[in-house]
């Protein structure tokens, strides 16, 4: 593994587009549909913010909602894919999916969204997000599965002139990453390496979150790493979060304080502040975290208008640790 130094500092937004597909797996499903539902207002909110900053994303969507309708074959469900198998899942992985259309069922289909995201200015890199949210990092999914399911989102999103390079892990889960590399991807979204993670028990890691939020602790600047498969890692620094359940209390304040101090380490070590959220995590009180991420955004603006930061998206920030260690590169993956 090679550790890549940035010469400026340079903050990264990533998005995780999914609609149901990201959460039709958990068991409480239905109390995310509210905000999901408000997906497309939101995306089309966060693409008027990025024209006005002159701000180019990373858009990992799942490749489903590339597609505008789907329906059985012999009563099965894209056959094509090789299904993962979960203790915590016994269920078919495509079990939910409607096989109808947008107009019938929004929230699994989004070829609009895509267009909305290509046609945008300044261009946006589309990423994937899996085909189906396939955990490529659970046990369960092998890597037969992980094949067959990154190969239906590549081809599905060659139909819209997309071939991208950056990769987004569904739960930020990696795994199969060889896969990847074998696809022509070039980077993905490492894990954030959250100093409550070391934490003993999901609910000591969920209060240490919570906490580190509720205060607005400086989070970790990155460095992009080079991996031996050949992928470059650029892993997370801050989860934008939802204002759902209990991280209602979580003032907006504390949320635009801890991202300007990513964005200060960033500018001061020449390193990546890699800030990443679902668009549904505005879902509740979204008006005030609609103008805290504008407030973000705003003040990182200003810091490259200054000349001492860049807003890049993965895709460049790899193609920039690549050309510098001689690698070969892929065609650019910015949608015009």
């Amino acid at each position: 593994m090679i550790q890549i130094a940035q010469p400026t500092g340079v903050l990264v937004i990533s998005i995780d587009l999914e609609l149901a597909w990201g959460v039709f797996d958990l068991p409480d499903m239905a109390g995310f549909l509210p905000a999901i539902r408000q997906t497309r207002e939101i995306v089309g909110e966060l693409l008027s913010l990025f024209r006005r900053q002159r701000v180019s994303a990373t858009w990992a969507i799942v490749g489903h909602l590339f597609l505008d309708r789907c329906q059985r074959q012999d009563g099965a469900i894209h056959p094509e894919i090789t299904r993962p198998h979960h203790p915590w899942f016994p269920h078919d992985w495509f079990r939910d999916d409607p096989g109808a259309d947008r107009a019938a069922a929004p929230l699994w289909y989004g070829d609009d969204l895509v267009s909305a995201i290509q046609q945008a200015t300044p261009p946006q890199e589309i990423a994937s997000h899996s085909f189906c949210h396939m955990l490529y990092g659970d046990p369960g999914c092998s890597r037969e599965a992980a094949t067959s399911d990154l190969r239906e989102a590549c081809r599905v999103a060659r139909v819209h002139g997309i071939a991208p390079v950056s990769f987004v892990f569904p739960r930020d889960l990696p795994g199969h990453l060889d896969v990847l590399a074998a696809h022509g991807f070039l980077c993905y979204r490492g894990r954030p390496s959250w100093w409550f993670r070391r934490l003993r028990g999901r609910r000591l890691v969920q209060a240490g979150h919570l906490l580190d939020d509720l205060l607005g602790l400086p989070p970790a600047t990155v460095r992009p790493r080079l991996e031996d498969c050949g992928l470059v890692n650029i892993p997370g620094s801050m989860l934008f979060r939802h204002a759902r359940g209990i991280r209602r209390i979580i003032p907006a304040s504390s949320r635009v304080r801890k991202a300007r101090a990513g964005i200060r380490r960033a500018v001061e070590g020449g390193e990546v502040f890699h800030l990443h959220f679902h668009p549904w995590n505005f879902g509740w009180n979204r008006g005030p975290l609609m103008v805290a991420f504008s407030r973000i955004v705003e003040a990182a603006a200003a810091e490259r208008d200054a000349g001492r930061l860049e807003i890049l998206p993965m895709g460049e920030v790899a193609r920039r640790v690549l050309t510098r260690e001689g690698e070969r590169l892929a065609p650019a993956t910015l949608v015009e």
